[in-house]
Formats: C-alpha cells, sequence, structure tokens
C-alpha cells in the first residue's frame, strides 16, 4: 500500500478512537456535540478517499501485472524477454561455482529488488512462452524423458481465490465487512446514521519449500531440460498452495477447528434430490450473491464426484447427479487436495457469483532457488531447494462463500 492509504488509515483510527470516547460521555456539550459532528464527517470523507485510493492502487497494480503478462507494450514486452531469457542451467551452474548470478537473471534480480539467490516469480509462472534450446536431433528424446508429473491446475483460482503477485513487505488489503444500511424516514423521522465497516487485513509471507535431487549427469542436460523442471517446481510449489488453503486454512471455508468442523447436518447417504440442494437451496442462489443457479460453482473431493455419478432421480433416469449439476451449475470440480472424506462425510465448497476477488492469497515475486552440492555430494547429486511465500486467505466477500457437507459413503 502506498503512502497515502497509510497515512488515511492512520487518522482514520484517531478519529475512532476520538469517537468511542464520546460515545462513553452521557451528556456532550455543544462543543463535544460539534466535534462530534464534524469527525464523522471528516470520517465518511476519509472512507470516501480511502476506496478512492485502494482502487486506484489495486487498478495499477493489476494493470502492471497485466501489462507484463501480456505485453502490451514496448517496456512490458522488453521486461517479460528479460524474465524469458534466464538460463536456470547457467543460474544453477553458477551457484555451485559460488559466482554471483549473471544475464537475464542478475538483471531481473536487480529490477525487482531480490537477492542474489531468488528468481522471479514469472519465471516460473510463464512456462508457454519459452521455448526450450535442444538440438534437432535431441527433440524426441528429450520430450519422452521428461514429463511432468501433474497436470491439474490449482482449484483455488477455480473459486474465486485471487492470488495477485506483490512485492516485499507486509500487504494490506482492504474489504467492505458491511455496507451499511438505507432507511426510507417519513416526513421530519429522524435518521440513525449507518455508516459502511471498511476493513483492511494485512498478509504477511509464509513459506512453501521443496528440495529436489537432481544427478549431477542430469545436471549437465539442464539447460535443455529447463521448461520441464521450472514446470515441476512450479506445479508442486502451486499444489502446496492449494493444500495449505484448503486444509491447513479451512477454517475460513470450512468452519472453525477442523476441517469438518460442526457437521451434523448429513445423516443420511446422499441422493440426487441432495445434490441438487446444494445449488438449488435458498441459501445459494439468494439474489445477492447468485442470481441464478448458473452463477454457483463447486469444488468436491474425488469421493463425493464418483459418488454423484452414480445417483440417478430414478432407475430409469439417464442423467446422473453429477451430469445435472454440471449442466445446470456454473461447474463441478473435483480437487485431490480438498478435505478428505471422514466418518462418510465429506465437504463441499461452493461458490456464490461471479466475483473473481471472492478472496485473496497473495504471493510474493521472489522465489528462492538454492543450488545446495554437498548434502548429497557422495550420491554425486545436488540439491535444488525452491522456496515460496503466500500469504494465508483473507475472505474479501464472506456471503459469496457456502460450506455443505453430504454423506458419500455407506
Amino acid at each position: 500500500m502506498n503512502n497515502k492509504i497509510r497515512e488515511i488509515e492512520a487518522r482514520r483510527s484517531e478519529i475512532n478512537e476520538t469517537l468511542s470516547e464520546l460515545r462513553k460521555e452521557e451528556n456532550l456539550s455543544d462543543e463535544q456535540l460539534n466535534k462530534r459532528s464534524s469527525l464523522n464527517d471528516e470520517l465518511i470523507e476519509l472512507e470516501q478517499r480511502y476506496r478512492s485510493e485502494v482502487e486506484a492502487f489495486n487498478e495499477a497494480e493489476a494493470e502492471a501485472q497485466r501489462r507484463l503478462n501480456d505485453g502490451t507494450d514496448a517496456e512490458s514486452r522488453a521486461l517479460r524477454r528479460t524474465i524469458e531469457n534466464i538460463d536456470l542451467g547457467e543460474y544453477c551452474e553458477r551457484q555451485l561455482g559460488q559466482q554471483e548470478p549473471a544475464g537475464a537473471a542478475a538483471e531481473m534480480q536487480k529490477h525487482f529488488n531480490l537477492d542474489g539467490r531468488s528468481l522471479p516469480i514469472d519465471f516460473f509462472l510463464q512456462l508457454e512462452t519459452r521455448a526450450a534450446t535442444i538440438p534437432t536431433e535431441h527433440e524426441q528424446n528429450q520430450a519422452a524423458a521428461v514429463q511432468p508429473v501433474r497436470a491439474t491446475p490449482a482449484a483455488i483460482g477455480y473459486v474465486g481465490v485471487s492470488s495477485p503477485v506483490v512485492p516485499a513487505g507486509v500487504q494490506s488489503f482492504v474489504y467492505f465487512e458491511s455496507i451499511g444500511s438505507v432507511s426510507t424516514p417519513a416526513k421530519g423521522a429522524k435518521v440513525e446514521q449507518s455508516d459502511p465497516v471498511l476493513k483492511s487485513k494485512e498478509q504477511t509471507p509464509q513459506a512453501i519449500q521443496q528440495r529436489t535431487s537432481i544427478a549431477r549427469e542430469d545436471l549437465l542436460m539442464l539447460p535443455s531440460a529447463d521448461s520441464s523442471v521450472r514446470q515441476l517446481l512450479s506445479g508442486n510449489l502451486a499444489d502446496k498452495i492449494d493444500v495449505q488453503i484448503l486444509r491447513e486454512h479451512s477454517e475460513a471455508f470450512f468452519g472453525s477447528g477442523s476441517d469438518l468442523a460442526a457437521a451434523t447436518a448429513a445423516t443420511a447417504q446422499a441422493d440426487f434430490a441432495a445434490y441438487q440442494s446444494l445449488v438449488y437451496d435458498a441459501d445459494i442462489v439468494d439474489g445477492k450473491h447468485a442470481g441464478t443457479v448458473a452463477d454457483v460453482r463447486l469444488l468436491v473431493n474425488p469421493d463425493t464426484y464418483a459418488h454423484a455419478a452414480s445417483k440417478y432421480r430414478t432407475n430409469q433416469s439417464e442423467q446422473s447427479a453429477l451430469a445435472a449439476l454440471t449442466a445446470a451449475s456454473g461447474g463441478v470440480r473435483v480437487s485431490a487436495n480438498m478435505p478428505a472424506t471422514a466418518s462418510k462425510k465429506a465437504p463441499v465448497l461452493v461458490m456464490k457469483g461471479s466475483h473473481n476477488r471472492s478472496a485473496i492469497s497473495a504471493v510474493w515475486r521472489g522465489v528462492s532457488l538454492l543450488v545446495d552440492p554437498y548434502s548429497a555430494s557422495d550420491a554425486r547429486e545436488v540439491i535444488l531447494d525452491a522456496t515460496m511465500y503466500f500469504g494465508g486467505l483473507t475472505i474479501l466477500i464472506p456471503g459469496a462463500f457456502a460450506r455443505k457437507e453430504l454423506q458419500v459413503q455407506a
């Protein structure tokens, strides 16, 4: 956040403290009444300025990232080309030789203010833009030798969790806890003040780490396998963010305590009607977050997905519960990172509405990539230690999510 936003936050905090003290007074003097009125007016003005500054800041950040991803101007295209020209093999070789990074890697470290053992996360995320420099006669052998071990993309984005790339430092995200109420008073009637409640929540970096051993013989081929190694690292790190948010930070989605906290609703094995209720219940298509059933998305674990595919309205029906849900809703997706079935019951995460920022989990730009030639030297192996940082989970639109539970085992 910029200095203007921090200044507004500080002043808003001062005003709220003063107003809180005034509320404790039983009989306010005229001077105190005037002061309270003046502070309330200033607070309203500050909220408007705050909202404008935050929107402008977020738009600027989003535009900068979009320009980098799309390469829509000369500067962004040049920056993207430089990122694509980082040679992972050379980067590792220089670390093994205890040399400082050079070339594109050093240029990007300076540009993004990263330390000498970190690479920008964009290097790992933009795999499709980089062509591997493999000699023609070896193309088929290399393609067969290095294949990604998983191809399923992260699930959190599917249910409206935005993962903006952020610079170094603590990040603050703003959301409305409530928007206040609107009244229709009769003539001469007094209107009670109802202010929107604007809050901010900080996210601090939390580490996600992977250690991968590579034989020294294979390290010689790393430049030609560059894209596949990056895909392996980025895929595993992204998968771990899914795990952390859907399991370790699951209180926001699934209730406090455990993944299946306060789960008592499901008392019988789910049938066709139970699956339809996931998207047709009044608390789901609520007219506020979701206007139609097509606005609803579901995230389930593999047991729920398979169970829904086996349930039909009648023995003569041709459409399964899964097919009916998929056809009517905005989609049903299975994720192995969803909390597992427990006591025959499985949680379902329901996202209402087409919001792409219902929740947020920041990802810090720097990915630490260390090359360790010593720990496994007796096996002639080099350890690649990759660490990225994410900010946990902040729900920005609480009403956009619902937690359901179904019994999916007999």
